[in-house]
């Protein structure tokens, strides 16, 4: 850090313990090369203009550039008043303070809704395993389904999934999708389309249903 004589002239440095990955890179010189600053030589200021850009100069170069930055820094009442207090504006340094005198009577940013901390209840909640998940599924999912189904004159078979063979479900293998068994006895042979009906897996469970 520049320590700085009364005459705005720099009479040293003292170490500053800083994380260097929250530092940013300065940018160059207009010719490329790097800022640099000696014992002696007027004070270095930074302004970091709201587009991300910087500029870097004596205090008369940098004060021109917050100035014409003011309007800009309207949206931040805070970095606003500083600004104005460092360009000596004295009409937007009021206007600044004003509104920031409001803003710490009647905040208007919405804080963040936190639940309610008890003693030792802050550990994170143990996380369902997968066989209650699926029971869950299983009654506000599945169930439901097939009471409609079965409202509308569908027959619902609920086989052993355990000791589930293909023939309990009309098919000669568990990959046969198509029930050609009871297409034949159901449909008319006469009608001009065919329709496949065939095993379907409601959510976790799997149901075969038969016209």
């Amino acid at each position: 850090m520049q320590d700085v004589a009364e005459d705005g002239y720099i009479s040293g440095f003292t170490p500053c313990n800083a994380d260097i990955h929250v530092l940013q890179q300065p940018p160059l010189r207009e010719g490329g090369e790097p800022w640099s600053a000696s014992v002696g030589e007027p004070m270095l200021y930074a302004f970091q203009r709201p587009d991300g850009s910087f500029a870097i100069g004596s205090r008369t170069e940098v004060e021109s550039v917050v100035r014409e930055e003011l309007l800009n820094l309207r949206s931040r009442p805070f970095t606003w008043a500083e600004a104005a207090r460092f360009a000596r504006d004295e009409t937007s340094l009021q206007q600044a303070e004003q509104l920031t005198r409001d803003l710490l009577r009647r905040p208007i940013w919405e804080a963040h809704p936190s639940a309610k901390f008890v003693a030792g209840t802050s550990v994170p909640s143990r996380r369902e395993s997968a066989d209650t998940l699926r029971l869950d599924e299983k009654a506000h999912v599945d169930e439901p389904l097939l009471s409609q189904l079965g409202a509308l004159g569908w027959e619902i078979l609920r086989p052993d999934m355990h000791q589930l063979t293909p023939g309990e479900s009309g098919r000669q293998h568990f990959h046969e999708v198509v029930l050609r068994g009871r297409l034949a006895t159901t449909l008319n042979p006469h009608f001009l389309f065919e329709v496949c009906l065939g095993s379907r897996k409601v959510g976790s469970t799997p149901v075969f249903m038969r016209l």
